[in-house]
């Protein structure tokens, strides 16, 4: 399946890179995409593939969409929460949770590509780009 834009049309894609060289634990930035916004990410891998992510939203890449351009049904709906409040420490909540899943599976998706690394021997990829599906 080829790739017909920056973002995903659904699900997660993360684009993530290190340096080439130095030990682990081997520190990875990049970005990570849903459908209508895009992430700062870094993830830091150790030696025996503890993976922790932090990610934030990248101000700089997020152009919120026209509601008009693209209808609500048309959207997966685990991209907009079902009911985010306007304001308030619901909606600091609801954003922490929203970043806490979507660090989930971008840890799982540097995991997997760890793993596969390890089995051939090899250290982790320079270059991690991958897709998840919402599930």
């Amino acid at each position: 399946m080829s790739i017909h834009g920056a973002r995903p049309e659904s699900g997660v894609r993360i684009e993530l890179e290190r340096p080439r060289e130095g030990p682990p634990p081997w520190s990875y930035r990049g970005t990570a995409s849903r459908p209508i916004e895009v992430f700062d990410a870094r993830v830091i891998v150790s030696e025996a593939g503890d993976v922790d992510v932090s990610v934030s939203v990248s101000v700089s890449r997020s152009v919120p969409l026209p509601h008009a351009a693209v209808p609500a049904a048309a959207l997966p709906h685990a991209a907009l929460p079902a009911a985010l409040p306007v304001a308030g420490p619901e909606r600091a909540a609801s954003e922490a949770l929203a970043l806490g899943d979507l660090a989930s599976q971008i840890r799982l998706l540097v995991r997997t590509a760890y793993r596969q690394a390890r089995a051939d021997g090899e250290p982790p990829a320079f270059r991690i780009v991958r897709w998840r599906a919402d599930k």
